[in-house]
């Protein structure tokens, strides 16, 4: 089981990855941050869960 300590600390770190190297773009969609760049940063474009959204899966990758 996580500590609460341990649970700050990994979305400290996930929050300062996401700021630190920002998408040329980015939408918020039921909880998800999707992260778009185009190629232009040589990285794939993500998905970041921010919350757990109301729609069903099925739905969001539609």
């Amino acid at each position: 089981m996580n500590s609460l300590p341990d649970i700050r600390l990994a979305k400290r770190i996930e929050e300062a990855c996401l700021n630190g190297w920002p998408a040329l773009r980015e939408v918020v969609f039921d909880g998800w941050l999707i992260r778009l760049a185009d190629g232009h940063t040589r990285r794939a474009n993500s998905v970041n869960l921010l919350s757990s959204g109301t729609l069903p899966l099925d739905h969001k990758i539609a």
